[in-house]
């Protein structure tokens, strides 16, 4: 017995406890008035309390505990029986986001685990927070004193730290009926209903009260619910007086709401609704009054395919409902509205004539709708009946109406606050505003038209004007975000008036192929619009008319133009001053634009100067005549995959500005990337140059330059910073014809040329620098003194750098060459290197040089011998470098910044180092790479060692390793080194080949593989993959086996050991393998934390999940194109895949269902509490049925079968849903 500090220990007799706070000291108990602590009868608590799994017999003796606190010790699943209930003085309990198993009590059966019955021993408790996944709720449960309360039963697919909107919330899903707990409970004001079957009628069946205090009401998945209310039932005259928040999802059973006339104080402080899959409703509300709903802000209606109206206004007979016709029917909160898919929704609102009095069968529709037309209404959803003082936010999806405002609909008193609206899919919809509402959109700020086949025009004229007369323009003020999409009939933005967007700052066009000469003109503005988005206009060929409005897009910043196939030219000669702001213009796959800069419309010797003479004095604060400055604040430029464009410039230009002796500039031009210009030859066809004084990042790819030295290319930039170019068929890069200085270079950081098949030479003489040196000193060198990476790949006809002068790169980081097969030499301070016919990489004379390298690539050198040729260093000369570079004498610190190092594909390389580097009489050489991280050794059959003789190769930072067919024509018989000494800290362990099968017979540790996490083998010829071998690996979390010839895996042979940690198992193409596990494996060492298996291209598995294994933490299971297999697992197996999120099914042509039947079928249902979203079969046509057994997907809405989504809620459950797909309703199934 140990005594407590009383001052330590909350006073009372330990009368809290927060496991969550008092991680130190908390294993202790208190008797009576007795302050003592014993750790040993409570136990040891982990350090992290989420994992503690049990909760110890001794806690029954803290008899005086008021406060106990078990939020989100999410492994607790255990509490023994009687603890709980000896817990009398309890005040407070939290048992949110826990796992314990309540078990219900029984006579004369033993119980293993807490009990539910406990909890009405616990009188005194005035909170409670607690999760119970199922079970029977017998009277007298609760304590009758309980004040704040948050209890779910029946499903942990609740997430349960989401904020509470109130003190007092019940969440039930139970099969049965709520067995009485809504009565043990004082004032519910948070209630949610998941699939309680038995309840018809929610108030009379739960509550004739009426709920008082409801203020949040949530009803889903119950095909049996016919009304929330029926006022014809005896139920309190105040039903649902406090109702805030009304959510109906998938009850595709009810008929109504209310159920009978809504009485005066029904829902009257109802502030949001949303109903979902309900389609038996006809409308939400039917009212007999116009004082309808007055607090309501917000409504959601979706998928409701026999809905006609969202609200009714309807009586007994015409003579009780005349005057209501031409009554205004004000909803006056409402601010949020939401329609989707409603494909028979004809009105907002209606009247509705009732012959008989509703009553609660699926009878209800015998009524008469009094629709528009009887009334004399055009047909609109919206019409002068109704009226939204307060709506800000209105959405519209798949809506099968003509318009969405009656002409005579009181827009200023509806639409004056509406700031976003959006309008899609709605198939039959001829027109969005009309003239007489326009203007009366005064804060609308987004707006979204997209999928809408008949709509012709956004604005149509309905007032006709009296002779002489004009008509006011029209002008969304506040509108600053414009989307139009997909409409087929769109021709004109607006017909015969000036149409104005004066706040209009993004804009996107796409898919209006009615759009063909053009899209703006002098009728439409766009004074503020900074970025505009065209794309798949197919039969556009000009953006502006020769004519726009004066201030239109005098602020546009961004333009892109996306797959216009016709378009012939994007910026014409008569909108050079409207486009003085563009900094970034991206032009792509149109085909026909033959020029971006159309510019032969200036009249070069008046226009010109007049330009000149206002840009280059706004830049250089000075006056050049020469300069015609086409976009002054242009900073990116990318024009890609136009297989038409010749020349940036018009054609026309060429004479104009040779005689003017002009200059193009492009003063902030920082990118600029062609891309996929087959024809280009120039920048523009003349003899004076492009300039972008301060561009910093090139990119030319796939284009059809030829000739450097061709007039009209882009002039050397001199603050480059990134060079790319790929695919151009050039002889040089650099050209000769003007004389430069080494500034075009040096900035210069990155070069990457790949596959320019003419390149001959890769710089140009003309870059040599001689200047500031000595007349003495004086000689031929080309320096790039910020180049860190340099990157040269399939150049045919490269022969050199550059001939006969010497190159610095002071800077290099990282450096690739790749199939240059003509280069005879690379200059390296008169050190002769070669690619195809390359002996050695890195020489002892470059043994200093290199001292910043980080990454080394060695590809395709089929005469490569070694890498590191070292044999010219003696032993003075190494123990001088390990004087200076270390203390130790032994090591030869070879590479002390390389951290990725990788050779491949050189079929002469038999060792990494020199085999005679190091004289047998000298003492043995350790080879240290401090900072190498990947090694990665792939392709070289004739690689003997990495070891050479008596010394060593170490890595001690080293976390992935890859050895893929080495040494596989070599005489080896042993790993290629010794792991345990050279790589400590690997992780990451990739073999192919013959030396996968020799690490399986070498004798190594498992301590030595300690650390490593991820093991993926491919081309193993071994048979059988015995369990031993994947022991060696404590800590593995992830195997991969990939085209092997493994028949079996796992073999298990008097294997003993602790279970495995792994985490993921992924299969593929392992054409013999039968048998992932048999039956007398030990399941157990492999599965129990197994979270994710991928199993793809085993023509031979028949047996997948066995009946003898559990998988309970399996989330992701993905089966792809194993043809022999015809089930995943039976029904015992599928039970313990509670946790499954993601299934997917590909290609098993064999597969007829994916839960099969071996005579295991069980009582209990299969549930997959956890799978949601993720459930697809694709290429899969013989699965007939997903199981014959009880099976529940509680979340899951929809499956995608074929790439198609199909929504559950159409039918009974996932196997109709399935069966009905295929065709295959009707099948009987052995």
């Amino acid at each position: 017995m140990v005594s407590i500090n009383v001052e330590v220990v909350p006073r009372n007799n330990f009368e809290l406890v927060r496991l969550t706070e008092y991680r130190h000291w908390i294993s202790a108990f208190l008797h009576d008035n007795c302050i003592s602590i014993t750790l040993h009868d409570i136990g040891d608590l982990p350090e992290d309390l989420e994992l503690i799994e049990k909760l110890s017999e001794q806690i029954r003796h803290l008899t005086m505990l008021r406060l106990l606190d078990l939020t989100d010790c999410s492994k607790l699943s255990y509490i023994p029986p009687k603890v709980m209930s000896s817990l009398t003085k309890l005040e407070a309990l939290y048992m949110g986001n826990t796992s314990v198993q309540w078990q219900v009590e029984r006579s004369n059966i033993e119980r293993s685990n807490v009990s539910i019955d406990e909890l009405k021993h616990l009188q005194y408790l005035t909170i409670l927070e607690i999760q119970i996944p199922d079970g029977k709720m017998s009277k007298g449960l609760l304590s009758p004193q309980l004040e704040r309360y948050k209890i779910f039963i029946g499903s942990y697919e609740w997430q349960w730290n989401f904020h509470s909107k109130t003190s007092r919330m019940l969440k039930l899903k139970l099969d049965t009926n709520e067995g009485g707990i809504i009565s043990q409970l004082k004032e519910i004001r948070e209630l949610e209903l998941l699939e309680v079957s038995g309840v018809r009628n929610v108030l009379y069946d739960l509550d004739r009260n009426g709920f008082s205090e409801l203020k949040h009401l949530s009803v889903k998945d119950n095909s049996h619910l016919l009304c929330i209310v029926d006022s014809k039932h005896s139920v309190s005259c105040d039903a649902l007086p406090s109702l805030e928040s009304l959510i109906l999802l998938h009850l595709n059973g009810l008929e109504n709401i209310c159920n009978g006339p809504l009485g005066a104080q029904f829902f009257r402080r109802l502030r949001s609704i949303k109903v979902q899959s309900c389609n038996k409703l006809n409308n939400i509300f039917s009212f007999t009054t116009d004082k309808v709903l007055p607090h309501l802000q917000e409504i959601r209606v979706s998928y409701c395919n026999y809905m006609e109206e969202i609200f009714a206004i309807g009586g007994q007979d015409e003579a009780n409902n005349s005057e209501l016709v031409h009554e205004t029917i004000k909803f006056s909160q409402l601010c949020i509205r939401k329609l989707d898919t409603l494909p028979r929704l004809k009105s907002f609102y209606c009247k509705v004539k009732t012959t008989s009095p509703l009553r609660l069968t699926s009878d209800t529709n015998a009524r008469e709708i009094i629709s528009e037309e009887e009334l004399d209404i055009p047909p609109s959803l919206f019409n002068e009946k109704v009226s939204f003082p307060n709506l800000e936010n209105l959405e519209i999806y798949n809506i099968n109406v003509e318009k969405i405002w009656h002409n005579q609909f009181p827009t200023m008193s509806c639409v004056q606050n509406l700031t976003r609206l959006i309008v899609n899919v709605c198939g039959n919809l001829k027109e969005l505003f009309s003239s007489s509402m326009v203007n009366s959109f005064v804060q609308l700020q987004y707006l979204q038209i997209c999928k809408c086949p008949r709509l012709e025009k956004m604005v149509v004229i309905t007032e006709k004007l009296k002779e002489g007369e004009k008509r006011d323009k029209f002008s969304f003020r506040q509108l600053n975000h414009l989307i139009i999409m997909d409409l087929e009939k769109l021709r004109r933005l607006c017909y015969g008036n000036y149409i104005e967007f004066p706040s209009l700052k993004e804009m996107r066009i796409e898919s209006c192929p009615q759009l063909k000469e053009f899209i703006f003109d002098d009728k439409v503005g766009f004074p503020s619009l900074e970025e505009m988005k065209i794309s798949l206009m197919t039969n556009l060929k000009m953006i502006w008319h020769n004519q726009v409005a004066e201030v239109s897009f005098c602020k546009l910043k961004s333009l892109e133009v996306k797959y216009c196939q016709k378009l012939l030219t994007v910026l014409p000669s008569n909108m050079f001053g409207s486009l003085l702001s563009l900094e970034s213009l991206h032009v792509s796959e149109c085909a026909s634009v033959e020029e971006i800069f159309d510019l032969q419309g200036i009249k070069l010797f008046e226009e010109r100067e007049s330009i000149a003479a206002t840009q280059s004095r706004e830049l250089c604060n000075t006056y050049d005549p020469q300069i015609m400055i086409c976009f002054a604040n242009l900073q990116k430029l990318k024009v890609s995959e136009c297989q038409s464009i010749e020349n940036l410039f018009s054609e026309n230009l060429k004479v104009a500005m040779e005689e003017a002796n002009a200059r193009l500039v492009f003063p902030k031009l920082t990118f600029l990337e062609l891309d996929e210009l087959p024809k280009l030859r120039t920048s523009y066809p003349g003899r004076h140059t492009v300039e972008g004084p301060v561009l910093k990042e090139l990119k030319l790819q796939r284009c059809g330059i030829y000739d450097p030295d061709e007039e009209g290319q882009i002039q050397q930039p001199h603050f480059l910073e990134t060079l790319d170019v790929y695919e151009i068929h050039v002889e040089k890069i650099w050209y000769n014809l003007r004389p430069i200085i080494s500034s075009s270079v040096e900035n210069l950081t990155k070069l990457v040329v790949y596959d320019c098949g003419n390149l001959k030479e890769l710089f140009s003489s003309s870059m040599v620098v001689t200047k500031g040196l000595r007349k003495k000193e004086r000689r031929n060198t080309m320096s790039f003194p910020k180049l860190n990476y340099l990157e040269m790949k399939y150049l045919a006809k490269l022969t050199k750098l550059c001939l006969g002068y010497y190159i610095e790169f002071p800077s290099l980081k990282e450096f690739t060459i790749h199939e240059c097969p003509e280069s005879k030499a690379f200059i390296f301070d008169d050190k002769v290197r070669y690619c195809q016919k390359l002996f050695s990489v890195l020489p002892s004379n470059m043994f200093g040089r290199f001292s910043s390298l980080e990454s080394l690539y060695v590809t395709d050198c089929g005469s490569l011998e070694e890498i590191f040729d070292l044999q010219g260093i003696n032993y003075e000369e190494r123990h001088s470098i390990a004087a200076t570079q270390s203390r130790d004498p032994q090591i030869m610190l070879s590479f002390a910044n390389l951290q990725n190092f990788e050779v491949s594909y050189c079929q002469s390389l038999k060792n990494l180092f020199s085999v005679s580097m190091v004289a047998k009489e000298e003492p043995p050489a350790r080879f240290l790479f401090p900072k190498l991280s990947t090694l990665k050794l792939h392709e070289l059959p004739d690689l003997c060692v990495l070891n050479p003789s008596r010394h060593t190769v170490v890595g001690p930072v080293l976390k992935r390793l890859e050895l893929r067919h080495c040494g596989e024509e070599s005489q080896m018989q042993q790993p290629l080194f010794l792991v345990e000494e050279a790589f400590p800290c690997l992780e990451e362990l990739n073999l192919a080949g013959k030396n996968a099968m020799i690490m399986w017979q070498s004798q190594v540790s498992e301590c030595f593989f300690h650390k490593l996490k991820i093991l993926e083998v491919a081309n193993d010829e071994s048979t059988v993959l015995p369990l031993s071998i994947i022991q060696r690996f404590p800590n593995l979390e992830m195997l991969s086996l990939e085209e092997s010839s493994y028949e079996e895996i796992f073999l298990y042979k008097d294997v003993q050991g602790t279970p495995a940690k792994m985490k993921k198992l992924v299969l593929y193409i392992l054409k013999d393998l039968k048998y992932i596990w048999k039956q007398d494996s030990r399941l157990d060492l492999i599965l129990q934390n197994l979270e994710v298996l991928r199993v793809g291209s085993c023509d031979s598995l028949i047996n997948l999940l066995p009946p003898s294994a559990s998988f309970q933490n399996l989330t992701i299971l993905e089966v792809v194109s194993c043809s022999s297999l015809k089930y995943m697992g039976t029904s015992s197996t599928a039970k313990s895949l509670v946790q499954l999120i993601k299934m997917s099914i590909s290609y098993c042509e064999k597969m007829t269902e994916v839960v099969g039947n071996q005579g295991d079928l069980m009582e209990d249902k299969i549930i997959f509490s956890n799978l949601k979203k993720e459930l697809e079969v694709f290429k899969s046509p013989d699965i007939k049925i997903f199981s014959r057994g009880d099976l529940t997907t509680q979340i899951l809405r929809e499956v995608k079968i074929d790439e198609k989504s199909v929504e559950l809620y159409h039918y009974a459950d996932l196997n109709k849903a399935i069966q009905q797909f295929h065709g295959k309703a009707n099948d009987k199934f052995p």
